[in-house]
């Protein structure tokens, strides 16, 4: 948040970085060939406009759930591509456990509330459970809120409709119920919808253009702002 952008200092997606990192990594080879995309160097221009069109190519024949499900699913061959996940635990994932294991490892039951901005009905504060399987305390939480809870386990081939990438592995969420195993852990993830998906994701580009490429403080700095 100190960046306000939804990656860190080194471009990390934090919910793609909470991975095992002693073994391999996810291998997103599908990404690799709309990496070109994402690091355009114009925000206008010919440049730009190839992108735009390789990227309406892709949507064209793919479909646009199939792209984003490539794009969001999260890479980590490109550090100066989107939804980069790293190749180490970053500064802010080890802190995080720090400070779990400080506050948190005693519990005997807890809740968390990961906060996000972005998929679902504009306004709506949409209430999931992202994890990578079913855990111990699902059925207190789905008891708790019922039909307002949404229940997301991802995997490579998971599409879902909420608007948040099932494909991807490394969320926050998962890696609570791995480093606290001993307490009986409800996490829990609050969406808040904006604009539509492609607006959205046309923004993302806008702001990892100016983070690559821009200037914050000229004209064009402060237009993709």
């Amino acid at each position: 948040m100190a960046w306000l952008r939804r990656v860190n200092e080194d471009n990390i997606d934090l919910n793609r970085n909470h991975l095992n990192f002693d073994g391999p990594l996810p291998n997103n080879q599908a990404y690799d060939a709309l990496h070109e995309i994402y690091a355009c160097s114009q925000l206008q221009g010919p440049e730009r406009d190839r992108a735009d069109a390789l990227l309406d190519e892709q949507i064209s024949r793919h479909g646009w759930s199939a792209v984003m499900s490539i794009v969001e699913g999260g890479q980590y061959a490109h550090p100066d591509g989107l939804f980069y996940g790293g190749l180490a635990p970053s500064w802010s994932n080890r802190t995080l456990h720090q400070i779990i294991q400080k506050h948190t490892a005693h519990a005997d039951v807890a809740m968390c509330f990961d906060l996000h901005t972005g998929a679902g009905e504009y306004g709506h504060p949409m209430l999931l459970t992202i994890t990578e399987a079913a855990y111990p305390a699902l059925a207190d939480a789905q008891a708790i809120y019922g039909p307002w809870l949404y229940t997301l386990q991802t995997g490579a081939q998971t599409l879902s409709e909420t608007g948040v990438a099932a494909t991807a592995t490394g969320y926050t969420s998962q890696a609570l119920i791995n480093a606290l195993p001993q307490v009986r852990l409800m996490p829990f993830v609050i969406e808040c919808g904006t604009y539509p998906g492609p607006d959205v994701h046309r923004h993302l580009r806008d702001d990892h253009w100016l983070h690559l490429h821009g200037n914050p403080s000229d004209g064009w700095g402060v237009k993709s702002n």
